[in-house]
């Protein structure tokens, strides 16, 4: 199931590419990646991050719903939408969990610090 979305994802990046005249090159330099990383998502090995998503959307001319399921799709299952979302939205509270933690660790690190120094 994974892998097909990544494919799915990769041939719409690539239909809304080409229907844009754009090229690789072109969308890398939009999205300050490098030209591979954009081959990538348009073969389905990896999936743009949410802020390339958004960047991909504005320079594409399209939503980002039609980058993630495509436009027949959204018609047929308006729910997958909402998986997306959920996905993503999942995909940046581990973000936020994991930057937090390391936070944490750090003002814990530094206090150790603090009492090993006292005399």
């Amino acid at each position: 199931m994974e892998l097909e979305v990544f494919i799915l994802i990769g041939d719409n990046i690539k239909f809304y590419r080409k229907k844009n005249q754009l090229t690789q090159d072109d969308i890398a330099e939009a999205c300050n990646v490098t030209r591979q990383a954009v081959s990538k998502w348009e073969n389905g090995e990896s999936l743009p991050t949410v802020d390339n998503l958004y960047a991909l959307s504005r320079l594409l001319h399209t939503s980002v719903d039609d980058i993630l399921i495509g436009e027949k799709e959204r018609d047929d299952e308006p729910s997958l939408s909402f998986s997306f979302y959920i996905f993503f939205g999942f995909l940046a509270l581990l973000k936020v969990h994991f930057i937090s933690s390391i936070s944490s660790s750090v003002v814990e690190i530094g206090v150790l610090l603090t009492i090993m120094e006292r005399p």
